[in-house]
């Protein structure tokens, strides 16, 4: 059959007299009646675009009920602490309201400083998202789903166009256009309606609108799919990664899976991994490489699309055109992955109905033709149709690595956390397998553990589980990695027990313990915390002998395990002495690259210091009373005027016994603040000071600083095993003395500030970067060559 294109001329927008808007507005609701949608109430919007412009959007009480589920019980990016500081969440509370109308105000869409809807951005950017939308009459529910698209859309993306293909409608598709207009006329956002007289199947109806599609990425989406906030972010940040295509969660009516993930079995014979299971399963809400998407919903690189091919038109109407697309995807070594921070609901069934036969030919019919096509790559690559679908759904990971934990990395909270995360998300790009198990629950833990699971970790829920390491599962795990010695006495046991033959367990000392506790003793006893002097005091100072029998009990824990993992090469040094060199001992530090300084002030306009510190840490305790009695009295001597911002996590109140004591105004306490604003004060203040006199191991916040080009007044214990040199890197100072004149010179001399910043961003990246800790891992798996085949992950487990 024939078809016809209609695209929408260039914008050319005049809202005219409030009489022509009005009566806009009643012919929109004369379309919207005759569909015997809900009556809506108007809202006057603050739309930055237009002002004064009233914007109708309608909510079903289906997308009333998926709103409700995902807040009431916490599913979902908006709703987890995932994307808990980002604005366009704010879209979520108006969304799940009982109100059949989401206005645009200043509570319900982005902020028009950030990222508004306006005509400007959609006349002068290029297109960033296409949506796809193959529709066979059901004019209603198209309307509802492009409206849906575009309150998300508004808040989540940059310029967007709708590419509708009506794959010849039989209804009287009016609606959908006076929508389409609607959307153009007071917004700019483009779209193509290409109309077909006859019907032509979806594999052609989808591949006729990505041809006609102009967007960087492509949404493919059903007229019978609802969207909810925060989808369309967490599956582009995906694809900002190393993936090619992504896929959201998708319910069904019910609220129970539907799909999290799709599976081809070596006969070609498929499965939606999670299906009807409670989407409240942890084991079904992490990231990861899939075989498929349904083209249901799924956004997708227009650059991959068009490198493989695109869609194959053999498949006529339906089904397999999405496997056999993504099969290709895979087969060119582009990733497909699976994205539980994005929820979509899903009508199922609403094409050929729930249980038809036109359905059950096609998918017989075009499994033998996919078949045919992939059985070589299918019989190489993929799982027999008699593997368990947990066991099939990650053959594409491996090694597979268990990593047990005191709690959830709070990488908000902690330098150790931070390193920890980034650790993790490395060994994720490597292609590993990795669940986490945190052996204690927090507040906010729900947070921390989807933040694990947006990057492919499977975070179990806290506590000791039993079932790890059963008989059925014994075999799962290559390697077991276990941080913390009170961790390790605690799981030790059951893992030695249970483990299958001769799994390696790694001992991660997150920081070497006893040489900490014995310098918080001897920094206040006011004695030489250098590491020669440390150990020589651990062996003949009777008021050691605690720390002694601490560092003899870690010394055994690292004779039990295979292989132990430190921050810093002193620590290294000192175990290889201690322990001969009978066990490997592998450097793995804390993970940061150079920061792009984009909106970071200049040295003439920065000013204040800063330090940064959990509190729960004995030593940043001591460097803050340090500072202010030691350091701040040198400073007002020498006439300087140096206000400190001391941000910190945990026990603040202990903190604050003391700081009350000290002149308010000279520093300001700030308690959990977020992420994105210690980036902020990393941009604006002009030191860091890290006056610690005890501590070991690597300090995150020196070597953030460092990243961000912030230069760092510290003592020797601060800057220990960084491989700093002074007045290059940094200025080292251990008196008080030597501490305020280096302050001093750092504030007010900015041919040093530029000297001492450009060396620190230099040196981060060069020997603290992402490249370099990868290398570290990739030797120490190499030490344990794991015989890799395609029967043996698919055989792995008992099924």
């Amino acid at each position: 059959g024939k078809h016809r294109t209609n695209r929408s001329a260039k914008p050319h927008i005049t809202m005219g007299s409030r009489r022509t808007r009005v009566s806009r507005l009643r012919a929109l609701y004369r379309v919207l009646t005759i569909l015997s949608l809900t009556a809506l109430a108007v809202h006057r919007g603050k739309v930055r675009c237009h002002e004064n412009a009233v914007v109708p959007v309608l909510r079903s009480a289906k997308a009333v009920q998926l709103y409700r589920y995902l807040s009431t019980n916490r599913v979902g990016g908006c709703h987890n602490g995932l994307y808990g500081n980002v604005t366009f969440c704010r879209l979520s509370r108006c969304m799940r309201s009982s109100e059949s109308v989401v206005s645009f105000d200043g509570k319900c869409c982005r902020p028009a400083e950030t990222r508004a809807v306006s005509l400007d951005r959609n006349r002068a950017s290029e297109v960033e998202i296409s949506f796809i939308i193959a529709v066979q009459n059901s004019p209603i529910r198209t309307s509802q789903v492009i409206l849906e698209l575009f309150v998300t859309s508004s808040a989540e993306a940059g310029r967007v166009e709708f590419v509708i293909v009506d794959n010849g409608s039989t209804d009287d598709m009016y609606p959908l256009r006076q929508q389409l207009g609607f959307l153009y006329a007071h917004f700019g956002v483009e779209y193509t309606l290409i109309q077909h007289d006859e019907p032509m199947g979806y594999t052609r109806a989808n591949r006729l609108g990505i041809e006609a599609a102009k967007g960087r990425f492509v949404a493919l989406i059903n007229s019978d799919a609802f969207v909810s906030p925060g989808w369309l972010t967490a599956l582009k940040s995906t694809l900002h990664g190393r993936a090619a295509a992504a896929g959201p969660l998708m319910l069904t009516d019910n609220m129970r899976i539907s799909e999290a993930g799709g599976l081809v079995f070596s006969d070609a014979s498929g499965a939606n991994v999670g299906r009807g299971h409670s989407s409240l399963e942890s084991r079904f809400l992490y990231a990861r490489a899939v075989d498929y998407i349904s083209a249901a919903c799924v956004l997708v690189s227009r650059e991959v699309y068009d490198s493989v091919g695109g869609f194959d038109t053999i498949y006529g109407r339906g089904y397999y055109e999405d496997t056999d697309l993504f099969t290709k995807f895979n087969a060119a070594q582009r990733k497909v992955v699976y994205q539980p921070a994005s929820v979509v609901l899903h009508e199922e069934g609403n094409t050929y109905g729930k249980d038809s036969r036109l359905k059950r030919h096609l998918m017989k019919q075009n499994r033998f033709k996919f078949f045919e096509k992939w059985q070589d790559y299918l019989q190489k690559n993929h799982c027999t149709s008699t593997v368990g679908a947990n066991v099939a759904a990650i053959r594409h990971l491996f090694p597979r690595i268990l990593w047990i934990d005191d709690l959830l990395p709070e990488y908000d909270r902690d330098s150790g956390s931070v390193r920890t995360f980034n650790v993790l998300k490395i060994l994720i790009e490597m292609g590993c397998y990795v669940e986490y198990q945190a052996s204690e629950k927090r507040e906010h833990g729900l947070k921390y553990a989807s933040a694990l699971r947006s990057i492919g970790v499977n975070a179990n829920t806290p506590g000791i589980h039993e079932n790890l390491f059963n008989g059925e599962t014994a075999c799962r795990f290559d390697i077991i990695v276990i941080a913390r010695k009170h961790i390790f006495d605690r799981y030790s046991p059951v893992v030695k027990e249970s483990v299958c033959g001769k799994t390696p367990i790694i001992f991660d000392t997150v920081d070497v313990g006893f040489l900490r506790e014995a310098r918080d003793i001897l920094s206040a006893r006011s004695e030489s915390t250098r590491i020669r002097d440390v150990l020589h005091s651990i062996e003949t100072k009777p008021y050691l002998a605690r720390v002694k029998q601490s560092r003899d009990r870690e010394l055994s824990i690292m004779r039990q395990v295979d292989h132990v993992i430190v921050v810093s090469d002193v620590e290294k040094h000192v175990l290889d002495s201690l322990l001969r060199k009978k066990v490997r001992v592998s450097i793995v530090s804390n993970v940061h690259s150079a920061q792009i300084l984009d909106g970071s002030l200049s040295c003439e306009n920065r000013k204040d210091a800063l330090f940064v510190g959990n509190m729960n840490h004995p030593p940043n305790v001591q460097a803050i009373k340090w500072w202010f009695e030691r350091v701040l009295p040198v400073l007002r001597k020498r006439d300087e005027h140096i206000f400190l911002h001391i941000v910190g996590s945990n026990k603040i109140e202990e903190l604050n016994k003391f700081l009350r004591t000290q002149n308010s105004q000279s520093y300001r306490l700030y308690h959990s603040i977020s992420v994105e604003d210690l980036m902020d004060f990393h941009k604006r203040v002009k030191v860091l000071v890290a006056p610690l006199l005890s501590g070991a191991g690597v300090k995150g916040k020196v070597l953030s600083s460092f990243a961000w080009g912030v230069p760092v007044v510290g003592t020797d214990i601060a800057l220990e095993a960084l491989g700093v040199t002074d007045r290059v890197h940094a200025l080292v100072a251990n008196d008080a003395e030597s501490f305020a004149k280096a302050v001093g010179t750092v504030m007010h001399d900015c041919h040093t500030w530029r000297t001492l910043s450009q060396n620190a961003r230099e040196h981060v990246e060069s020997r603290f970067g992402l490249k370099n800790t990868e290398n570290c891992l990739r030797a120490i798996l190499e030490k344990y060559r794991f015989h890799d085949t395609t029967q043996r992950r698919c055989s792995l487990y008992s099924t």
